[in-house]
């Protein structure tokens, strides 16, 4: 019977009880909020630690791959060291080197030829 005089709700609020909610309330939001960090932490830990896991299997691949790429390199440049020996002392014909030069053409710089366009240009013009 006393709540039907009361003329504003704030009244009938217990504020020693509210407050003890509230506060209450407020600690189980910040467990949580440090529970996921630290839930956070853990998975950023987990994935540095895979990273670097990858990491390491990368450079072992890679050290295996290259120890066997060195090998086989080693052996195709001796292989061709001793098959193109032979053809180091054969001398080619006189008729040989006129067909290999035949197609050679001399290479001259861009300033160069500049200069001898150039120097075509005036003496043309002088005559």
């Amino acid at each position: 019977p006393w709540y039907t005089l009361c003329t504003s709700m704030g009244q009938l609020v217990n504020k020693e009880r509210l407050h003890q909610t509230l506060a209450k309330l407020r600690l189980k939001e910040e467990l949580r909020k440090k529970e996921a960090i630290h839930e956070e932490m853990k998975a950023e830990e987990e994935m540095e630690r895979r990273k670097k896991e990858e990491q390491a299997k990368a450079e072992q691949a890679s050290k295996a791959a290259n120890q066997v790429h060195s090998k086989s390199s080693l052996l195709g440049i001796t292989d061709a060291i001793v098959t193109n020996v032979g053809n180091v002392f054969k001398r080619p014909s006189a008729e040989e080197r006129k067909r290999l030069r035949k197609g050679r053409q001399k290479s001259i710089s861009d300033g160069v030829q500049f200069m001898r366009d150039f120097s075509a240009a005036n003496t043309s013009r002088s005559f």
